[in-house]
């Protein structure tokens, strides 16, 4: 479901999908809202994909939209594709939170820092050696493959 991205549209049968935080930023202040956000699309048709209507939260309000979804009483299903992937490997929503306030990016975040836990039925193993091992994750190990084949680039 899309609970997440269409509480932040507004869709109206006889109207355009339209952005709320942007309705809300131009009705308080119109001249100013149109010179700092030139060719800002605040207004959709009305069966615009949802991943257009991420790719708006992701570039203008992705602070608000974390700010939102950190409320207690949202209990969304996160459907922006970024923030997805920033907790699939391993971040939470404060964290992110917090990066995005500071003015960091979130697209190209290492994985996610983990506490090893003891691995109990190695008897000889050095556990030290793998300190820094993140989980394993399918998307992680997807990523991790596709960063290895573009940096390694050799040829055939």
């Amino acid at each position: 479901s899309t609970f997440d991205v269409n509480y932040l549209f507004d869709h109206r049968a006889s109207s355009p999908t339209i952005c709320k935080f942007c309705c809300d930023l131009r009705n308080k202040n119109p001249a100013k809202f149109d010179n700092k956000h030139l060719g800002h699309m605040i207004q959709y048709l009305k069966k615009t994909a949802t991943s257009t209507l991420c790719a708006h939260i992701e570039k203008f309000h992705l602070l608000d939209y974390l700010d939102l979804a950190l409320q207690e009483d949202r209990d969304w299903l996160i459907q922006v594709k970024l923030v997805k992937e920033c907790i699939t490997n391993g971040y939470s929503l404060q964290e992110l939170r917090s990066l995005v306030d500071r003015g960091a990016g979130l697209k190209n975040l290492p994985p996610h820092p983990v506490t090893p836990t003891p691995n109990l039925g190695s008897g000889n193993t050095n556990d030290n050696d793998r300190s820094g091992t993140p989980p394993f994750s399918i998307t992680l190990f997807h990523k991790s493959l596709i960063n290895f084949i573009v940096a390694d680039d050799q040829s055939l």
